[in-house]
Order: structure tokens, then C-alpha cells, then sequence
């Protein structure tokens, strides 16, 4: 029989997980398309600019969007077929 996997520490009641790191990662494709959007803040982009600026597959840059628009990290708003996106970050958030 094995022993119950604790999640917090028996004697003080903290956690015993490492601490989260931010998100997103610096170095990470979300952190670069942030970085993106916000050189060109407060100008909006596409989804194929985005890819192109940070050189990557659109599909990537699309997953990677999502997280960040439900983040509440981006604004994504619908022009005719496309999409648009800009960082919901103010000016002094950006530096």
C-alpha cells in the first residue's frame, strides 16, 4: 500500500508545490507575441503579421492567442473575415 500524495505540508498547512513561475514564460511564443503587439501598440494586428513578426506557423500563433485573449491579455475583435488583435496593456504595463 502506498501513501496518500499530500498537497500541503501536515504541520503548517502550506503548499508543497514549487511556486508558479509568471505567464507567460519570457522566451515562450505567447511571451513573444506579446511582446509584438505591444512594439506596435497601440496599432492592431492580424494573425499572419503576428506570425510572420515572431516567425512561426499561424497555427501556433492561434492557440497562443486564445490563451492570452482569455488571459484578458489581448483584445481580439472581428473585422469583415479577420481577426484583429491588441494588447490590453497600458503604457506603463508595457515597459
Amino acid at each position: 500500500m502506498t501513501a496518500p500524495r499530500l498537497r500541503s505540508c501536515p504541520h503548517c498547512g502550506g503548499s508543497l508545490r514549487p511556486p508558479r513561475q509568471p505567464w507567460p514564460r519570457p522566451g515562450t511564443a505567447a511571451a513573444r507575441i506579446l511582446d509584438a503587439l505591444n512594439r506596435f501598440a497601440p496599432l492592431p494586428l492580424g494573425l499572419h503579421d503576428l506570425a510572420d513578426e515572431i516567425n512561426a506557423k499561424p497555427s501556433t500563433v492561434s492557440q497562443h492567442l486564445t490563451r492570452l485573449v482569455r488571459a484578458g491579455l489581448v483584445q481580439r475583435w472581428r473585422v469583415g473575415n479577420t481577426a484583429q488583435y491588441r494588447s490590453n496593456l497600458t503604457k506603463e504595463e508595457r515597459h
